[in-house]
């Protein structure tokens, strides 16, 4: 039975099922909802005045199914996922049955629901598309959009490498759709960023955003600028940061999208805490949160309570930070900021004194980012952990941490032709070689 919304009564259900669907008889409308009878003709009429029935068939307009389907959304994510899933294991089960006029239908419930699953649960994202990948009468198109999501899934479980092969796979299709490229474009990049690659992210992130807006697709322009100002917050370039994340916001504003605006608060906080404003850092990462945990999506919740966390160390109010990192890292489904997390944690203890605490955090840390290839953040934990030994009386490991720590700088600066970016870079790490030359 779905998830039934407090503000949804269980008979409207079947409504929302036929704005998945699009178009179904009684007896499917009632079957994926969990009720035992078909549903009436004038049941349905009196449910949405714009629904109709032909041939045994109900149907909604595009325009209201949107609107209902967003309304589902928003009220109960976990409804919508459901019913999602179940509407697509349907369809499924009618595409291995011959039934191939069900494949446009399968295609918009498969993406709607790969959507949904790609901001809060990439596991069941991958366990969804690896149930219905092989399933037959897939046209190129949706075949297309099967692999996009399946190397999405494999990017947000932390296995670069195989996303960055399946991307490259899908981008040499030469019948692949605008809008897929689009977006593999811009999630391949995300993959360049993550392994050190800066300067193919910000040439992919390029690319992405011009044929974005030569589509005029405002919410995707949005993602691709929102990933943007996150680089370039990386690069500590924070008037470009915050101007591409402005951008991000409007553009999101402009197509409603709450869950993406949330991403970009977030983002906006980073920079915010950077420059010493703790008060906008706070009430941006609150705004994200509030959204996240509307949304019931648990790993961007742990994300945001990471960065509420580690203003609170800067502030000096290390038991907040405590209670607010712990509660992170039990929100956070996958791995991917749980080194962030550690490595806040290490900082706490290391500013309160506990320094045996410190190097615990640290090295968990240092554990997790070498374990999913997230080398992003790979400098930051050496140095961090180099440092605390320094101060342990352990030069010989302390040294050798921050030798690490320039050796990972220097191999991620080495492909990049951009003077001005590899400047950027090393003015990033500059207290790294500092501390190094200082022992």
């Amino acid at each position: 039975m779905i998830t039934i919304p407090n503000s949804i009564a269980a008979a409207e259900l079947p409504l929302y099922a036929l704005a998945a669907l699009g178009t179904a008889d009684g007896s499917t409308l009632a079957a994926l909802v969990g009720q035992t009878q078909p549903l009436a003709p004038a049941e349905l009429r009196a449910l949405h005045p714009q629904a109709g029935e032909r041939n045994g068939r109900f149907t909604l307009p595009p325009v209201a199914a949107h609107a209902l389907l967003a309304e589902l959304e928003q009220q109960d994510a976990a409804a919508y996922r459901d019913l999602h899933a179940r509407a697509l294991a349907y369809l499924a089960g009618q595409l291995r049955q011959g039934a191939a006029e069900v494949e446009p239908q399968f295609a918009a419930v498969f993406t709607r629901l790969a959507d949904r699953l790609l901001l809060d649960d990439p596991a069941r994202l991958a366990e969804t598309v690896a149930a219905v990948r092989d399933a037959p009468g897939v046209s190129a198109p949706t075949r297309h959009q099967l692999r996009y999501f399946e190397a999405v899934a494999l990017r947000k479980l932390e296995q670069f490498d195989a996303a960055l092969a399946a991307f490259d796979a899908l981008l040499a299709a030469p019948d692949l759709d605008a809008r897929v490229r689009g977006r593999a474009l811009n999630s391949r990049a995300i993959c360049y960023w993550l392994t050190g690659r800066l300067e193919a992210a910000l040439d992919g992130y390029a690319e992405s955003l011009a044929l974005w807006r030569g589509l005029d697709d405002r919410l995707n322009i949005g993602k691709v600028l929102l990933n943007t100002g996150i680089l370039r917050y990386q690069l500590h370039q924070y008037t470009m940061a915050e101007a591409h994340l402005q951008a991000a916001v409007g553009a999101f504003t402009a197509v409603h999208s709450l869950q993406w605006l949330a991403a970009a608060q977030n983002e906006l906080g980073l920079v915010y805490r950077d420059q010493g404003r703790w008060e906008d850092a706070l009430a941006s990462f609150e705004q994200s949160l509030a959204q996240r945990r509307a949304e019931g999506a648990q790993d961007a919740m742990g994300r945001c309570l990471n960065n509420i966390g580690e203003v609170l160390l800067l502030q000096g109010r290390f038991d907040a930070a405590l209670e607010m990192l712990h509660a992170a890292l039990a929100q956070m489904t996958t791995r991917l900021y749980r080194v962030d997390a550690h490595l806040h944690l290490g900082l706490v203890h290391q500013a309160r004194g506990d320094l045996a605490a410190a190097r615990a955090a640290f090295e968990a840390a240092l554990a997790l980012a070498q374990a999913i290839g997230r080398r992003d953040v790979l400098a930051a934990v050496h140095y961090r952990l180099g440092d605390l030994l320094l101060r342990l009386d352990a030069p010989a490991e302390g040294l050798r941490q921050l030798a690490l720590a320039v050796d990972v700088i220097e191999a991620t600066r080495a492909p990049i032709a951009d003077e001005g970016l590899r400047i950027s870079l090393l003015g990033r790490w500059q207290q790294v070689y500092e501390a190094l030359a200082l022992h």
